[in-house]
């Protein structure tokens, strides 16, 4: 089956957890979703989330420290996508304390945003709804 690894930035300011979205646009729509791709052959799930972000994205230096960190903590969810893929998500939590600007786009995306998990966008990507209940769950456990 095949798999997709993404990665989820979050944060938790006065109780409220945000995520950080990236607004793509193919020739069929626009929608948000998380930076992250396929798992290529022989590949690790860490290794290709990594690959991703280097392609989709350059991390200021609060995110590539925190991305760092995860690796060595990985905290990770594995949610099975209507039969078709399993989508394997790496939470990267960063603290309020930190300073973080928002990445700068190399390919995929039109934009990012931070989102509050309770008033996530509409237009979230067909993959989203089918693991929707679980994703949230798993990401409001945040410390």
């Amino acid at each position: 089956m095949k798999r997709k690894a993404k990665i989820v930035f979050t944060t938790k300011v006065n109780d409220t957890v945000f995520i950080l979205l990236g607004q793509r646009t193919t020739t069929e729509a626009t929608f948000w979703w998380l930076p992250g791709g396929s798992v290529d052959a022989g590949e690790s799930d860490a290794a290709a989330v990594m690959r991703e972000l280097s392609e989709e994205l350059i991390l200021p230096a609060a995110y590539h420290q925190a991305v760092l960190k995860h690796l060595v903590e990985s905290e990770t969810s594995t949610i099975e996508y209507q039969g078709k893929a399993y989508v394997i998500l790496f939470k990267v939590v960063l603290h309020p304390t930190d300073q973080f600007p928002l990445p700068e786009i190399v390919d995929e995306f039109d934009s990012l945003q931070w989102f509050s998990i309770d008033a996530l966008p509409q237009n979230m990507s067909r993959e989203f709804d089918p693991i929707a209940d679980r994703f949230v769950q798993w990401i409001t456990s945040i410390d």
